[in-house]
């Protein structure tokens, strides 16, 4: 009789998970397509591991080693750089002289009359400073903002001083003197205006300031002959 065949040998290969290429025993990337194989079979113990373990194991105590020594040599390099065996030479600061600003005189310095009042620039009568009134001139009819009318002339009087402490050309007018106003009303007034329209504009103005107020016609009466 014929000797029977050897066995087979099994095949342990292991084919690509991307492209089924037959890869070998201990290969890692198939030699088609580049995917990783090495995976898909256990492989043998291998020296390798405990060898990379060691060498970390070596690297760490020499990166702490070596931290160490940085560490002292920094320490002693402070203290050296903190001693210093040359004095200083003490400064000595140099007096700054400050000129005094020149303060204009004439009609643009503080001592002349200053300019027109109120936000559109066609008021008259100039712009009040600090908490002055200002004065509606004589016999003259114009446009005005009303503040606030008062019985009590302290009243309106605060009410047009403080209008007045925000650049505001306030003044205070009684009743009596002028047309629709009672004998007994005392009015804050701001700004002295040709114009309706231009009363207008400023009242805007003057609310933005926190002084509302409402245009108003300012005619004085005719005084009767005795």
């Amino acid at each position: 009789m014929p000797d029977a065949p050897p066995p087979s040998v099994a095949d342990r290969r292991v084919p690509c998970p991307r492209c089924g290429e037959l890869a070998e025993p201990g290969q890692e990337v198939c030699l088609r397509c580049g995917a990783l194989v090495g995976r898909s079979y256990r492989r043998p113990p291998s020296w390798r591991v405990p060898a990379a373990l060691a060498a970390l194991g070596v690297l760490l105590i020499g990166a702490g080693a070596g931290f160490g020594i940085a560490e002292l040599t920094h320490h002693k390099g402070k203290k050296k750089s903190a001693i210093s065996l040359t004095p200083k030479q003490p400064v000595t600061p140099v007096p700054t002289v400050t000129t005094p600003p020149t303060t204009p005189t004439g009609p643009s310095g503080p001592s002349g009359p200053s300019g027109p009042s109120g936000p559109t620039g066609q008021a008259s009568g100039g712009a009040s400073a600090g908490d002055t009134l200002t004065q509606w001139p004589t016999g003259k009819s114009g446009w005005t903002v009303v503040l606030t009318t008062a019985k009590d002339r302290k009243k309106a009087q605060n009410r047009a001083r403080a209008a007045a402490g925000s650049s505001i050309s306030a003044g205070l007018l009684h009743g009596a003197d002028y047309e629709g106003f009672g004998k007994d009303e005392w009015i804050a007034f701001m700004g002295q205006y040709d114009t309706r329209a231009a009363a207008a504009r400023a009242a805007k103005a003057y609310a933005a300031k926190g002084f509302s107020g409402k245009p108003r016609q300012i005619t004085p009466k005719a005084k009767t002959k005795k």
